[in-house]
């Protein structure tokens, strides 16, 4: 899922590009600001991926004629941004939001296809982002003052155990973590992705996706693994990265 943020003075405005990313299940608005203050405290509290920022919102200073001050001290708080899509009902601001290194810029009232591509530039992104994660990100896995460590590029999948956990390597071998899979797919990139309450998988090593029987085939595993009906947005999600690349 992909978290994102609404920073909008306008109750109709909120409730149309609700009602267009509600086209896009991947995505989760997991909060809603009015006030300069307000989408403060809202950002550093949900940390979302994706923030749609209003170029004009209520509480800014004086001396502001806009809201990216916003961008500017959040910096001061968080060590990684999220990207921020601008959308405004004034074509003047553009240069100013390039400047403030926003990643897209659209006018209202919003066009469903100028919103598709902002969020497509933003996808684009979080994979580049993701991809450079997944170079140098080693797990450590704990138990009883043992350490075990595990190149991410080398797991598999994940396959749950009650409150334990088997990681599957591509060269055949099995480690087990002692705590749940929600615990170390909050810890892996977002290329782990679940897929069944048993099975996790990298989905970078996905070859084949049989939706008609539910199945996902990886790389070096010689049997499928099952996908339920539950995590079929997932399942999605996979396919769609993939066609993509």
């Amino acid at each position: 899922m992909y978290p994102y943020v609404i920073i909008e003075d306008n109750p109709s405005a909120v409730e149309n590009l609700k009602g267009f990313m509600a086209h896009f299940p991947e995505y989760q608005c997991v909060g809603v600001a009015t006030e300069y203050k307000d989408a403060l405290l809202c950002i550093l509290e949900t940390k979302p991926r994706l923030v749609f920022l209003d170029i004009k919102i209520h509480g800014m200073k004086e001396q502001e004629e806009t809201s990216f001050p916003i961008i500017a001290e959040l910096r001061q708080y968080l060590s990684s941004l999220p990207y921020f899509i601008m959308f405004t009902a004034y074509k003047k601001y553009a240069i100013q939001a390039i400047k403030n290194e926003a990643l897209d810029y659209l006018l209202k009232p919003v066009d469903p296809l100028e919103l598709k591509i902002a969020l497509l530039k933003f996808e684009q992104k979080i994979r580049i982002e993701t991809q450079g994660k997944d170079k140098d990100f080693i797990l450590c896995i704990k138990s009883h003052g043992d350490y075990r460590f595990i190149d991410c590029r080398d797991i598999l999948y994940l396959q749950a155990d009650d409150n334990s956990t088997d990681f599957h390597l591509i060269s055949g071998s099995k480690i087990s973590g002692f705590r749940a899979m929600k615990y170390y797919l909050e810890e892996l990139p977002d290329s782990f992705v679940r897929i069944h309450n048993s099975y996790a998988v990298n989905s970078g090593f996905v070859t084949r996706i049989h939706f008609g029987k539910s199945q996902c085939f990886l790389n070096h595993l010689l049997q499928p693994l099952p996908f339920s009906k539950s995590y079929k947005t997932a399942i999605e999600r996979i396919k769609n990265t993939l066609i993509r690349n």
